[in-house]
């Protein structure tokens, strides 16, 4: 039955996650939206292409790399917006996304380099070479 508990919660508080976006996106300004949206999926991007897309295919990425590269991009995503803010913008208005979707994939490489590897399972290992 707690199982069920957990359950019942996740799609409350779902639905309450849902009817609160509703409302913002009802009475906010028009760009606010557009803006949020594509914060949103730079922020996404960033964190979630190099530790994904390099990580589960590159036998040489670190668990500290992918934190590493996590971290960085959000702290590149959200300090591009604190100087956009101050009327700082980059060369050619280059969206902070793009940037810290370069950023944290080099961080990603260059930590994973810097770091010891773990012994990959067997079958893990045998997957990764298909």
């Amino acid at each position: 039955t707690s199982l069920k508990k957990e359950l019942l919660w996740a799609r409350v508080t779902t639905l309450v996650l849902a009817v609160a976006a509703a409302i913002f996106s009802l009475y906010s300004p028009d760009r606010m939206i557009a803006l949020l949206g594509a914060f949103g999926w730079g922020i996404f991007a960033a964190a979630i292409v190099p530790v994904v897309a390099i990580g589960f295919n590159w036998k040489r990425a670190t668990s500290v790399g992918a934190n590493v590269a996590i971290i960085t991009s959000l702290a590149v995503n959200f300090g591009v917006m604190f100087f956009q803010k101050a009327g700082y913008y980059l060369p050619y208005h280059i969206s902070g996304g793009a940037v810290a979707l370069i950023t944290s994939t080099i961080v990603f490489f260059t930590v994973s380099l810097m770091t010891r590897p773990r012994k990959l399972d067997v079958l893990v290992e045998t997957v990764m070479d298909v």
